[in-house]
């Protein structure tokens, strides 16, 4: 098991990127209303970036023997099925941004906690009680009123139903895999 200061660590990185993930999206995009480079190249970045700090994190919680078993082809075929599932969902989101601003992506991110329950409910069997189901509606509508508050107040909205689409298949991949 990782000692403290890993663990802070993978805390910290997670959290950072998926605090700042939409605000940097917006920020490359500029006042274009859609992103000036290619989904690829934003994905595979990421991607690469995320391999450093998982091989990083195996390095500093188990020494060279847990980085070695990243390099391990059986472990790298088991959970390449994954990867590539989370891929497309990562390509639908960078899509999903040339549709919707990321405020109304940022809401509807936050849908994972309602779609994690339904999943949970309808394949594991596992419901939710009356109050969890309104403290999970009750969240979301909260961050919706915010977004929708803010855009009443001037700021610039973009929206469509395919990026609402896009968005949503993103959610539920991230729910499910």
């Amino acid at each position: 098991m990782a000692d403290a200061k890993t663990k802070a660590l993978a805390f910290v990185a997670v959290t950072g990127q998926r605090a700042c993930h939409n605000s940097f999206i917006e920020w490359a995009k500029g006042d274009s209303p859609t992103a000036q480079y290619t989904v690829s190249s934003v994905i595979f970045v990421s991607q690469v970036v995320c391999v450093f700090i998982g091989w990083l994190l195996a390095n500093m919680g188990g020494g060279q023997q847990d980085l070695k078993k990243c390099f391990d082809k059986s472990i790298l075929t088991k959970f390449a099925h994954i990867g590539m599932i989370y891929a497309l969902g990562d390509i639908f989101e960078m899509e999903s941004v040339n549709y919707i601003d990321s405020s109304t992506y940022t809401v509807l991110s936050q849908s994972k906690l309602i779609i994690t329950a339904l999943l949970m409910w309808v394949l594991d069997g596992t419901a939710q009680s009356l109050m969890q189901w309104f403290i999970l509606f009750t969240t979301s509508a909260g961050m919706l009123e915010y977004v929708l508050v803010g855009k009443s107040k001037g700021g610039g909205m973009t929206f469509s139903m395919f990026g609402v689409g896009l968005a949503l298949v993103k959610v539920v991949i991230s729910c499910y895999v």
